[in-house]
């Protein structure tokens, strides 16, 4: 029997050195993986990290700043694995999610709320409600119907 994915965002796979602000520490770890959800990462040096911590992350490459939860750990030979569910509003450089993958994840995932891009002088909108795009803005006179 093949065992499928039930993730409703795509993981991308990406190693990645950066800090986990916990208790006011900042501890050293490594990226594996992520998506618009959360993230896989390996802790250097973290024995009081377990599972339902919030921590807050600041990664440079892939760019992404997010609150997140501990939802699993799991002891390894050079530190602790976590799994980091996102809980609050991710921010990030468009450029480090697929902007197809983004938007099946958040019809997937049944979402609500506003997915906002902007570049310079540049902002667009789109309005979702429950995985649904139900309206669409920009300040760009050239995307006016």
């Amino acid at each position: 029997m093949v065992s499928k994915d039930k993730r409703k965002f795509k993981r991308y796979f990406r190693e990645s050195k950066f800090f986990i602000k916990h208790n006011n520490k900042l501890l050293k770890a490594e990226l594996t993986d992520y998506s618009l959800d959360g993230l896989g990462a390996l802790v250097k040096d973290s024995p009081d990290i377990v599972k339902g911590n919030v921590v807050d992350l600041n990664i440079k490459e892939p760019e992404i700043m997010i609150s997140g939860k501990i939802m699993w750990t799991n002891p390894h030979n050079s530190g602790l694995r976590i799994g980091i569910k996102n809980i609050g509003t991710v921010k990030g450089l468009i450029k480090d999610f697929r902007f197809a993958d983004t938007l099946i994840g958040l019809q997937r995932s049944l979402k609500t709320g506003i997915l906002k891009i902007h570049s310079e002088n540049m902002v667009k909108k789109i309005y979702i409600k429950n995985g649904d795009m139900i309206f669409s803005a920009s300040n760009q006179d050239e995307d006016r119907l």
